[in-house]
């Protein structure tokens, strides 16, 4: 019994690594597409007055 529990134990640890990889990974690119968006927005605008 005692084996299967490490194991999920083991199982859950992978998991968990994975998903704070995912969330690093959103952490980085969310920051980037806001940087995107606030270099597109002016260039829009002024597509937009023309």
């Amino acid at each position: 019994m005692s084996d299967t529990n490490d194991n999920s134990k083991l199982d859950h640890r992978e998991l968990t690594d994975t998903e704070l990889d995912g969330v690093n990974g959103g952490l980085v690119v969310i920051p980037i597409i806001g940087i995107l968006v606030g270099l597109l927005l002016p260039a829009v605008n002024s597509a937009r007055e023309a």
